[in-house]
């Protein structure tokens, strides 16, 4: 399964979306990480404690990731530079 999460700007909050990912567990889930917000700072964070993922994401530029949820339960996703900016969560499903 896959799913490209981008960062956009919204009515002036950042958010990612999809700001909901949902798999069931045990699947390998390939994230495509895309940051398009036009207006400074350039670079995003994109975070999932739970999974100890922290991708660092610049303006125009692509980065990659894998989880794999082992456990149901519904994970926050988080910018991890920017606490104010809009998250989402990772569900994952028995």
């Amino acid at each position: 399964m896959s799913f490209t999460v981008v960062n956009i700007e919204y009515e002036g909050s950042k958010v990612w979306t999809p700001g909901t990912l949902v798999v069931k567990k045990d699947t390998l889930v390939k994230l495509k990480l895309v940051n398009k917000v036009p207006s400074d700072p350039n670079q995003h964070g994109f975070a999932i404690p739970a999974y100890n993922i922290a991708e660092v994401v610049t303006r125009g530029e692509t980065k990659s990731d894998r989880v794999q949820g082992r456990q149901a339960g519904v994970f926050p996703i988080i910018c991890q530079l920017h606490p104010a900016h809009v998250g989402g969560e990772l569900v994952v499903l028995p």
